[in-house]
């Protein structure tokens, strides 16, 4: 059986995440002969712990996010004085 050189299996990107110090982790997705999984898409995974904050930031870029666990909610827009914020909430535990 032939391995996809993309595929990263959970436990082993779960067990990274964990194994960073802090309550917020990073890890890219990568090809297993290195570089990005895409010429045009990236791939990250995040853990925030609970009742943390990832802090606000600033971005030009484009992110969809997969629950696995917990809830949180993100706050769009509303950096700079007079703006508008928009909230948006989520919720999964399948894990």
């Amino acid at each position: 059986m032939a391995t996809s050189p993309v595929v990263s299996p959970w436990v082993q990107i779960k067990a990274q995440l964990d194994g960073d110090p802090g309550n917020w982790a990073t890890k890219r997705y990568l090809r297993a002969v290195g570089g990005e999984v895409s010429r045009v898409l990236g791939g990250y995974a995040e853990r925030l712990d609970a009742a943390t904050s990832s802090g606000p930031r600033q971005e030009t870029l484009s992110a969809v996010y997969h629950v696995i666990a917990g809830s949180g909610r993100s706050k769009v827009g509303g950096l700079g004085e007079g703006k508008s914020e928009d909230v948006v909430k989520c919720s999964f535990d399948c894990c």
